[in-house]
């Protein structure tokens, strides 16, 4: 388990194509912010106390975060607007959870994991979320590798299986779509491998 907390005395935002209409990369005064929150993380292998040659590893994650604006003020920048002592800071979600089982052997492995958060505010607020906010969402994936020797590694992943629809952004123009379900493969040579 891990605590944080941030001061910010001065924080900044950064105009890009990313969060505005325009990349001038002007940068914008945020005043006062405190983010404070936790972590647990567990890490554990299912068939540690085996003699089996495959290993199970168990991993799950989970981070609360609280961010709030300590000062009052009015922007240009519009994922601040205007702000007022308490708000809640865009683009940071409350609770995000991740966790993940593989199979793995000195030959092959396969795994599931999936990813999750609550939804966030696209602009400063308090209280419930709104239209000015991204969905939640729960996003199960897949992967497996095999091990070719001296040959490398040939690898298949399959990211949000679900086909699971839901808005991650929504700048600069309006609400932006996640991933949707993508199949990667490849390979590996030896060489590539750290």
């Amino acid at each position: 388990a891990t605590g944080f907390l941030s001061d910010y005395s001065n924080i900044l935002g950064n105009a890009t194509l990313a969060n505005s209409e325009d990349s001038s990369g002007q940068v914008f005064n945020g005043g006062e912010v405190d983010v404070l929150g936790v972590e647990f993380t567990t890490d554990y292998d299912l068939a540690w106390r085996t003699d089996w040659s495959l290993r199970l590893p168990v991993r799950t994650a989970y981070t609360y975060t609280l961010a709030r604006f300590a000062t009052s003020f009015e922007s240009a920048f519009g994922p601040w607007g205007t702000v007022e002592v308490g708000d809640r800071l865009p683009y940071l979600p409350e609770h995000q959870i991740s966790a993940a089982v593989a199979a793995e052997t000195e030959s092959w492995s396969v795994s599931v994991s999936g990813v999750g958060s609550t939804g966030m505010r696209t602009e400063a607020g308090q209280g419930p979320l709104d239209d000015h906010s991204t969905d939640e969402f729960f996003v199960l994936s897949g992967s497996a590798e095999l091990h070719l020797g001296g040959f490398g590694t040939w690898y298949v992943g399959v990211q949000n299986i679900a086909d699971r629809r839901y808005s991650v952004a929504s700048r600069p123009a309006g609400f932006r779509p996640a991933l949707p379900r993508t199949l990667i493969t490849g390979f590996r040579d030896r060489k590539s491998v750290v």
